[in-house]
């Protein structure tokens, strides 16, 4: 009855969602970021996990990010679909934008020499590394922090095992 109202297509588009018609979800959701751009970052993080097009996602998640900058949670999963794709650069070059606090962790620098590896460029991540294992170090010991540890140490590992 009323087709063009946010609320109903937002509810009607989980519903359909969870109940397995994820053309019909993505067709609601598509409807509602036409008629209200401006949505929770969480539709598009939906939206985009219901199309197998990583084109498509990426689009959508991008689409989102062009009026407002960068949105963390949407730049992560567009990292995260740039990275199974195989495309390094796009990844490497969205990490780049998120804000700075966020690119001094040392998981932003675990995350990036990563990339560099992947990438055929071991000798570019071998900074990344270091500042992350100084950083990790000089931190209390969390289970996070213990599970950056381990990433830390496979990467620093994967350019010997190649060898």
């Amino acid at each position: 009855q009323y087709p063009d109202h946010t609320a109903a297509l937002q509810y009607r588009a989980r519903l359909l969602r969870d109940s397995g018609a994820a053309q019909a979800a993505l067709a609601d959701y598509l409807h509602l970021f036409r008629l209200q751009p401006e949505q929770d970052p969480g539709h598009y993080l939906a939206a985009a996990a219901l199309t197998a097009d990583t084109q498509q996602a990426l689009s959508l998640l991008d689409a989102r990010m062009a009026t407002t900058g960068p949105i963390p949670q949407l730049q992560r999963k567009a990292i995260e679909l740039e990275k199974r794709s195989g495309n390094y650069a796009a990844a490497m070059d969205r990490l780049a934008t998120l804000d700075a606090a966020t690119r001094a962790t040392a998981a932003w620098h675990i995350e990036m020499a990563e990339l560099l590896q992947l990438s055929g460029q071991p000798d570019l991540a071998r900074p990344h590394l270091a500042i992350a294992r100084e950083q990790l170090a000089a931190g209390r010991p969390t289970s996070a922090r213990m599970a950056l540890q381990q990433q830390l140490e496979s990467l620093e590992a994967a350019p010997l095992a190649a060898n």
